[in-house]
């Protein structure tokens, strides 16, 4: 089983994170953590977590930040890269968000999603995830073909669980939480 990371991010991030509306489209958020010697794989996603008031009562809501657009000239929601489980190849992995991407899933959530609601964005969580050797490839055997316009018609190739049971492999999960500040500018008391 992969030990255990150490996510981090700077300062700047933390800056963009607060107040999105402040810096440029394409200002970078920056994720990073030191991987487990024992890790063959990662994958680190960032999510912002809410509270809406709906009724009488307030429900909690995530959603996850997309890496970027697949076209920035062309910034819609629908068109997006999310992060995929990449092989290991240095002691510390960066992922990088855009700033835009993170605009237009908080623009989404306050103005189409809970326009008439009061809505308090809480809380950035990058999750950091990384996986031993075992499920890193048998991961990358069943989707090998990364490709969207294609279907896989064969069967994987690998499989370490005989007859059924076993343990395909282990992964650990590791979360760095950013608490937004109560007069962010997204928030609709």
């Amino acid at each position: 089983m992969p030990g255990k990371g150490f996510p981090g991010t700077g300062f700047t991030t933390l800056l963009v994170l607060d107040n999105p509306r402040g810096h440029e489209d394409n200002a970078d958020i920056l994720c990073n953590a030191l991987l487990s010697t024992s890790a063959k794989g990662y994958l680190g996603r960032l999510f912002v977590d809410y509270e809406v008031l709906i009724g009488t009562g307030w429900i909690e809501g995530h959603a996850e930040i997309p890496l970027a657009f697949v076209d920035p000239k062309v910034p819609d929601l629908e068109y997006v890269n999310y992060p995929q489980l990449t092989a290991r190849a240095a002691d510390r992995m960066v992922v990088s968000f855009k700033n835009g991407v993170y605009k237009a899933v908080l623009q989404s959530i306050a103005s189409a999603r809970y326009k008439a609601n009061k809505l308090i964005f809480d809380r950035v969580v990058f999750q950091f995830l990384q996986t031993d050797k075992n499920l890193f490839n048998y991961y990358n055997t069943t989707h090998a073909f990364r490709d969207a316009q294609s279907i896989r018609l064969d069967e994987p190739l690998f499989s370490n669980v005989s007859d059924g049971f076993g343990v395909v492999g282990a992964y650990s999960l590791d979360s760095l939480v950013h608490l937004l500040p109560e007069d962010f500018g997204y928030n609709n008391k």
